[in-house]
C-alpha cells in the first residue's frame, strides 16, 4: 500500500540565491519539501548523502557545472531523477546518453507552472504515493 501524505524531497543546487529563492518558495507552495544548496560542491555532498526524490541542478556554477554533478552520481549508481536547468541551449546534447537516463532539460527563467510541470514529468505531484506497491 502507498504511503500517503508524505511530501516528496527536492534538492534544488543552484549558484544564484534569487533563483534558489524563487523557485524553493514555488516547490513549497505546490507541497514539495525542498533543501537548497548555493554551492555545486556541497549540492553534490548533499545528494550523495540525502534521500531525495529529485535534484534540480543549475549548469553553469563556478565550481562545478551541473553535467559534472549528473556524471558523478551516475557513475557512483546514484539513480535519482534530475532536472538540469540552464540560461543557455541545453547542455546535454554533449553529455554521454549513459548518463542522461532520468535527466531532463529546462531553459530559465521558468514561470511556477513549467517547474511544476517538469517536476511531475520525473515524480509525479508532491504527495503522490512513494510507494507504488499496493
Amino acid at each position: 500500500m502507498g504511503i500517503a501524505n508524505q511530501a516528496k524531497r527536492i534538492l534544488l543546487i543552484d549558484d544564484e540565491p534569487s533563483t534558489l529563492l524563487t523557485y524553493s518558495f514555488a516547490l513549497r507552495r505546490f507541497g514539495y519539501e525542498v533543501t537548497t544548496e548555493i554551492v555545486a560542491r556541497r549540492g553534490l555532498q548533499s545528494a550523495r548523502e540525502g534521500d531525495f526524490d529529485l535534484v534540480i541542478v543549475d549548469y553553469r556554477m563556478p565550481e562545478l557545472l551541473g553535467n559534472e554533478i549528473i556524471k558523478t552520481l551516475r557513475i557512483e549508481h546514484n539513480p535519482v531523477p534530475i532536472l538540469l536547468i540552464s540560461a543557455s541551449k541545453s547542455p546535454l546534447v554533449n553529455m554521454p546518453s549513459k548518463y542522461k537516463e532520468k535527466v531532463a532539460f529546462r531553459l530559465k527563467p521558468m514561470v511556477p507552472s513549467t517547474l511544476k510541470e517538469a517536476v511531475e514529468s520525473l515524480i509525479g505531484t508532491a504527495s503522490e504515493s512513494l510507494d507504488t506497491a499496493s
